[in-house]
């Protein structure tokens, strides 16, 4: 029997990392200023898919810079 590999709408901090190229480290700090949005299952920390694929959106396209938590706010925000 094969089973496909799906997409689940939920990363853990380890693919979120490789996903954005960053470490988990400076993942955990984003987290902690709330530049990221995080999902906690239990003890367990996600991070949405989406969240991700909009951070790197938005990289693309020269909004986020290296202390960028206001424009980050500002792209929930609207």
């Amino acid at each position: 029997m094969e089973f496909e590999e799906v997409e689940h709408c939920l990363m853990t901090i380890e693919e979120a990392a490789l996903a954005l190229r960053l470490s988990r480290f400076t993942l955990n700090n984003w987290l902690s200023q709330g530049r990221i949005k995080r999902v906690k299952i239990g003890r367990r920390t996600f991070i949405a898919r989406q969240e991700v694929q909009n951070l790197l959106n938005s990289a693309l396209r020269g909004e986020i810079g290296k202390n960028s938590r206001q424009t980050v706010k500002a792209r929930r925000e609207g």
